[in-house]
Order: C-alpha cells, then structure tokens, then sequence
C-alpha cells in the first residue's frame, strides 16, 4: 500500500509539473480521471468524461452548459445551470445562470439569480452589482438587490462612485451603509457627497450626511433644508475640514484662518494679493427660496474687516454691512456661501485680524445655527 501510496504521488507530481509546463495534453493522459484537467481542456469530450467521473460536481454542470450554449442549445444549457444549481447552493451556479439569463435577455429569471447570488455569498458582489446595472439600471439594482451586509452596501457605494453621474440609488446606498457606523466608510461616504455637491445637486447628499452625523461619522450636524437648517459647523466649532457640507478654504492667498475658542480667526498681513475667496460654503438650499445671512465678528486690530465681502446667490456686501438676504438659484445651480477678501478701489490693502465669531442663515423667519457639536438652535 505504501508503495502504491508513493506511485501515486509521484503520478499526481508528474501531472501538475506538465500542467505548468503548457503540457496539458500529456497530463491528461497519464491522469484521465483527474476532472479538474478536464475542465481545464473542456472539449466536449472532456466534459463528458468529466460528467461519468464526477456526476455531483457543480463546476462539471457548469461547464456543460457553458459548452451547450456555446453549440447553440439553450435548452440544454439552461438544463444543465439549473442541475448545478440544484446540486451547490454557493455563488457560482447563481452567477453562471444570471449571466446566461443576461445573455438569453431574460429580464424575470436574471433577477430571480441575481438576487439568490448577493444573498449567498459574503464576498465580493460587485460583478453582480455591474451586471444588474446593464439590465436594468442602478437604481433597480439597488431596489432589486438592497443587500443588509455593509460590505456588501459599500461595493454598491464604490460602484456608484465609478459611474456618471452618480445614481440616485448611490445615495440610497450610502445612507444605508452610513447607518453602519463604520470608520473605515467615512471618505467613501464623503466622496459621495462632494460627488452631488460637484454635479450641482448638494440635497442629494444630505440624506448621506445626515445618516453620518446620526451615526458619529462627522460631529458637523445634521441638515434638514425644509426647516431651514441649510448651514453647516457655523460657530466654527471645529476646524473646517473642507470636505462634504462643511467650510472650504479654496484660495487663502497668504492670510492665516484657524479656529479658536471664540470663533475662526482671520488675519490679514496686507500683502495678500486678492481677489480671493477665502471662505466657501455650499448650502443644501431649496431653489428659489429666500434666506437671510449673518456672519457675526469681533475686530481685533487694524483694518482686516475693510477688506472682507460676503458673497451668496449673486449678492455682494461687505462684512461690517451687517444681514442681507438672497435668493438661492434654480435647481441644478448650487447655493453658495462666500467669503471674499478683496482691496476697495483707492484703498491699500487692507491689514489686521478680525474673530468671525459665527455665521447664521435664515429661512421663513427662522435663524439655525449649526455650530458642529450640537444640531442646532433656533434664535
């Protein structure tokens, strides 16, 4: 028996070194019971004989019916997909029949297999994310396919992120894995978000936003445009991270801005060169609708609020102006809420350092503060 043992062995050794060595013909014949070489050739003889070998093999159905389809025998490959289903209740006979009821253009059978595959792997389902998106679109891949699993809701969510624009089913996506509360989610959620903000559609995203702050992955607050409450971390409570809803700082031109106890300091050196926007906030307002902005300052020295104009729905006016309302555009144009650093005609420029102490929007006779870790309060 050792000897046998040992004959074996070294047949078995032999077999795979001529497999690597493109040899596979060779293999074949010192191992013809051996299925997975067979698989590997899958002539129709091949398969046969794998078939007599290992009749309770699903990859040996698999590849039956992928060889009967090829021949042009549906019905026969369709046969043999299901036998493989019935005889292996894992991922690959699911994704096997899916792609060849995709093929045939059979929309209620893809669906049935579709949905069967993401419930019965704990793996990667993106394929079958891309595939259901061909059929059908992404937003009834995700209606079709909502998985519970958050790997699962994150792969949905990076697809999302490949595809343009991003679907509204992305958003759907992102609020369900946001509810997870992991971590290790937080920049895919908040590309999503900045992927709404780009397009010009920032109400996509609150949603996104809102399940994040509900679950601790951002201590901004949440949003909520038919209250008013369109304005983010406007105590400056925390740093502006310029990311999702949050501050912007996109083009500071040699000012220094950082937060401190009372508010965001900002000081002026008087060699800044301007224009710049030193400041930028997109809000999640309703369009058409009328709000009304406050930034409260401290001046600390010099002339730092001379040279500072808030900027929002097409609206111009210097800091030391006080309130003024707007009008947030039509939708498809975002709101936007600036702060610009510019020298006034015949001045020099300005130099100095102020405290924006807090920023506050009004909508239908309401002020909301969002100050980062509180919701907000109504004054």
């Amino acid at each position: 028996m050792l000897a046998l043992g040992l004959s074996l062995s070294a047949t078995l050794t032999l077999a795979d070194t001529l497999v690597r060595f493109g040899r596979l013909d060779d293999a074949i014949r010192l191992t013809p019971w051996n299925v997975n070489y067979r698989l590997l050739r899958a002539t129709p003889a091949d398969l046969e004989a794998a078939r007599r070998i290992a009749p309770d093999r699903s990859a040996v159905w698999i590849a039956l019916g992928l060889e009967r389809e090829t021949a042009g025998d549906n019905a026969a490959a369709e046969r043999h997909l299901l036998r493989a289903a019935s005889l292996d209740a894992t991922f690959a006979p699911s994704w096997s029949l899916m792609n060849f009821y995709f093929r045939r253009g059979r929309s209620g059978d893809f669906w049935k297999w579709a949905a069967k595959g993401v419930r019965l792997t704990e793996g990667d389902v993106t394929g079958v994310y891309r595939l259901a998106v061909a059929e059908g679109g992404a937003d009834a891949a995700w209606n079709r396919l909502a998985p519970f699993r958050p790997d699962a809701q994150r792969q949905f969510v990076d697809l999302a992120l490949q595809l343009d624009p991003a679907p509204t089913a992305g958003y759907s996506a992102g609020e369900a894995l946001a509810r997870a509360g992991r971590a290790k989610d937080r920049e895919a959620l908040l590309s999503l978000c900045e992927r709404a903000i780009a397009a010009g559609y920032p109400a996509r995203a609150t949603g996104v936003w809102n399940a994040m702050a509900a679950a601790g992955l951002h201590r901004l607050g949440m949003l909520d445009p038919e209250s008013g409450r369109v304005l983010t971390n406007g105590g400056f409570r925390e740093a502006p991270s310029g990311t999702g809803f949050d501050w912007r700082l996109p083009d500071r031109r040699g000012a220094s801005l950082h937060p401190s106890a009372s508010g965001l300091s900002i000081e002026l050196t008087g060699m800044e060169s301007g224009p710049a926007v030193l400041l930028r906030q997109v809000l999640p307002a309703i369009p058409g609708a009328r709000y009304r902005l406050e930034g409260r300052f401290r001046a600390v020295r010099g002339s730092a609020a001379e040279g500072l104009w808030w900027r929002a729905g097409g609206v111009e006016w210097e800091l030391g102006e006080g309130p003024r309302e707007f009008a947030a555009p039509g939708p498809g144009s975002p709101t936007v809420v600036e702060l610009i650093l510019r020298r006034k005609q015949g001045r020099p420029n300005p130099e100095g350092a102020i405290v924006l102490e807090s920023v506050t929007v009004e909508s239908a006779g309401r002020s909301v503060l969002v100050t980062g870790l509180q919701e907000g309060k109504e004054r």
